[in-house]
């Protein structure tokens, strides 16, 4: 009877682990959008292309007032249990787990040249002992807050990156930004992606460009074909002649656009082929910028990874895809860091030399500047055959680990 009681009693906390994890990816997919399909009071109607379901009325958008009892940030001294030299810089308060309850997200500043940061996140913060659900510690010159979209985004240097290696301390950038969302069904804290890939690769510099444009700079984030032209410059290099063509949405009050993408030969020749891009209004706002959520072609794809809320790769990576060949070469695959440099390729060949559209397989390494954790990043498929008009690109967003 007791090896029974025991098995039986293992069994029941296998079942509720696994439910835990159930509702977690549940949850997650139903956050998939990360952040574009949500409405805000005031933003307008939601396209048939939003398919997340709107934040409940209760939640609160941003930064929450802090019960009093709580805000003083020595209050939580002893709670976080800081030793010498620390101090508590800053207590705020939000939704932070998608329901009517404040979390408050507290922060440490640490001794030394480096200002390292530490982050936590407690709830039930008026309790005598809060619990701590999150815990994010040694950012270099660290800042954090809460997003507009509940969810807590943090700024640091990297120091290998390919603006920091080798600056004095004077001249040490920002540059590598996190996301984190809280999941009341799991209780705990993920990280995940901003579905973004240009103008912005993560949610906190495209809230810091919301702002510039909100004070009339770069206002041609405010227009989906100029986005779109800009994000061509920057990806798509070619010699040939680049249009975009608008194919629906990208008005006034719309939330989404679909953008066409060629590169017409100057002097004629085949069919340009097409790349499509879909653009959403940041964080569901029709006041937003333009975000490109999504880089595909009828022509060809990349199987795996595949973007999501939270895809993580790691080197060497494998990526299998679909497309045409030139030469018996599909492509080029890229791994871009969070600085959209290039940080690892392989080349997608085709089996044979004179072979029609086909599947590829390729695996091969890359080096990643931080070591720490993941970072925000880009898979790319590259195609560029013998004509200008035969060339496009697929892209998909993914967290990118040591």
């Amino acid at each position: 009877m007791k090896n029974l009681f025991v098995s039986a009693k293992h069994f029941k906390r296998l079942l509720i682990s696994a439910l835990v994890l159930v509702l977690l990816v549940i949850t997650l997919t139903a956050w998939g959008s990360g952040g574009f399909g949500m409405m805000r009071a005031g933003s307008g109607v939601a396209s048939a292309a939003n398919t997340t379901t709107s934040m409940p009325a209760w939640t609160g958008f941003g930064p929450q007032s802090c019960p009093k009892a709580v805000i003083n940030p020595t209050h939580w001294n002893p709670i976080v249990g800081v030793h010498a030299g620390q101090k508590v810089e800053s207590v705020s308060c939000g939704n932070l787990l998608n329901n009517p309850s404040l979390q408050a997200l507290v922060t440490v500043r640490n001794p030394g040249s480096d200002r390292l940061l530490d982050v936590y996140v407690y709830t039930y913060i008026s309790n005598a002992h809060p619990t701590q659900l999150f815990k994010l510690q040694g950012l270099n010159r660290g800042k954090v807050r809460i997003s507009n979209y509940n969810t807590v985004i943090t700024a640091q240097v990297d120091l290998n990156s390919s603006i920091n290696k080798g600056q004095p301390p004077a001249k040490l950038t920002l540059d590598l930004f996190r996301e984190f969302r809280g999941f009341d069904t799991a209780g705990t804290f993920v990280q995940v992606v901003f579905p973004s890939m240009f103008p912005d690769l993560t949610r906190w510099q495209a809230e810091a460009d919301q702002q510039k444009v909100n004070n009339g700079q770069d206002t041609w984030k405010l227009d989906a074909v100029k986005t779109s032209r800009q994000f061509a410059m920057t990806f798509l290099t070619t010699n040939g002649t680049t249009t975009a063509t608008l194919v629906s949405g990208g008005g006034r009050y719309d939330l989404d656009a679909h953008v066409n993408l060629s590169f017409p030969s100057p002097g004629g020749g085949g069919p340009a082929r097409i790349t499509k891009l879909t653009l959403s209004r940041l964080e569901g706002n029709a006041n937003g910028i333009w975000e490109v959520t999504a880089v595909q072609a009828d022509w060809m794809y990349i199987s795996s990874p595949q973007s999501g809320l939270n895809t993580h790769i790691s080197s060497p990576v494998t990526v299998t895809g679909f497309g045409p060949q030139f030469e018996a070469q599909i492509g080029v695959v890229w791994v871009f860091d969070h600085l959209e440099n290039k940080i690892g390729q392989g080349f997608a060949m085709a089996p044979g030399g004179n072979s029609p559209p086909t599947t590829f397989t390729v695996t091969f390494p890359y080096k990643s500047s931080f070591r720490a954790g993941a970072q925000e990043g880009i898979v790319e498929l590259l195609h560029a055959g013998g004509a200008s008009f035969d060339f496009g690109a697929v892209m998909v967003k993914v967290l990118v680990n040591p």
